[in-house]
This record gives structure tokens, C-alpha cells and sequence, in this order.
């Protein structure tokens, strides 16, 4: 069972019926409390989790230990919710952590730089998946770079739906350089 956690219902519902998950989560719902997101999970995660995929941190990552199955495996790519936080000692940290003792669970760190050899590779089969319709994403393009400030602020607050894109221009092709 695939579960995924966004803010706003619409995000919920283009991730059930566009990319099919069996289910989802609308933490914005929760209103930052983390009983009424447990509750949530309760609802949606009866079996418990065994593979958390996570860039958000916080409240989110803290309530979703509580939740894991013996053996369950975590795995962090980011912590947006505390990068606007000026003093990093000030982000929270997860308090439900001693989860990862109890249920024998793994926590590790993402970065797709580690992967670097493997992106000829990589490209070549989300391609094929893209083409053969097993792969979905979206895109979010926002136009002119004189509106990427304002237009990065939209990642802090959810306001982007799909992955953030500044267009700066036209592209220009082989043909259309050798022109000028």
C-alpha cells in the first residue's frame, strides 16, 4: 500500500487519481497538531509503515516514527520544514527517534549526488518510463527570473504544485545560434 503525504486537498487528490497512490494524507488538515495528524496516520496507515521517504522533517517525521514496523527502513532526502529557521539549533529534532530502537528500523541520509555514476543510466530508464506512461510528474513553471525570488518562497509554503521551474528564456537550438 502506497500513502503519500502533501498539503492541500487538491495535491491529495492528483496524487490518488493522477499517479494512483492507494491513499493520502492532507497534513495541512492537521493545523500543526500532531494528535490530530496521528490520528490521520492511525486512519490511513492501519498496517503501520515499512518505507518512509522523507523531505519534510518536523512534526511529519516525528509522528511517522510512531508508526513504524519492526524492520522499517527511513529514508531522509531533506527537512524543509526547518530551513527558513535562522539558528539550526532551533529546528526540532525527533523526539519519537527511540522508534528506530525498538522496531529495529534503519534511518539514512539521501543525496543524489552519491549516484552520480549512475545518471547516464538513470535518465535513460525514467525516459523509457515516461514514454510508456509508468512514470508521471509535474511541473510547476513560473516565467521570468526576475519572479525566482518570489517564486522560491512558494516552495517554503506549499505554493507550488509539482517541481518548481523558472523559465529565463526560450531555448535556443544549434540552427537558431549559428544565425546570429
Amino acid at each position: 500500500k502506497v500513502v503519500g503525504i502533501a498539503g492541500g486537498s487538491e495535491k491529495c487528490r492528483w496524487l490518488k487519481e493522477e499517479l494512483g497512490l492507494d491513499g493520502t494524507i492532507d497534513y495541512k488538515a492537521a493545523n500543526g497538531d500532531p494528535e490530530a495528524f496521528q490520528q490521520m496516520l492511525r486512519q490511513n496507515l492501519k498496517g503501520g509503515v515499512d518505507v518512509f521517504f522523507d523531505n519534510v522533517g518536523g512534526m511529519i517525521l516525528n509522528e511517522v516514527l510512531r508508526r513504524l514496523n519492526m524492520h522499517a527502513r527511513v529514508v531522509i532526502c531533506g527537512a524543509i520544514s526547518g530551513y527558513n529557521e535562522e539558528d539550526p539549533r532551533k529546528v526540532p529534532a525527533p523526539s519519537n527517534y527511540l522508534s528506530l530502537l525498538t522496531m529495529r528500523a534503519k534511518m539514512e541520509g539521501f543525496i543524489v549526488f552519491d549516484y552520480v555514476k549512475e545518471f547516464p543510466i538513470a535518465v535513460q530508464q525514467l525516459a523509457s518510463w515516461i514514454n510508456e506512461g509508468k512514470l508521471a510528474f509535474k511541473e510547476d513553471v513560473r516565467d521570468g527570473l526576475e519572479n525566482a525570488t518570489d517564486s522560491l518562497k512558494q516552495l517554503y509554503t506549499g505554493g507550488n504544485k509539482g517541481k518548481l521551474v523558472i523559465k529565463v528564456g526560450d531555448r535556443m537550438t544549434s540552427s537558431a545560434s549559428s544565425n546570429l
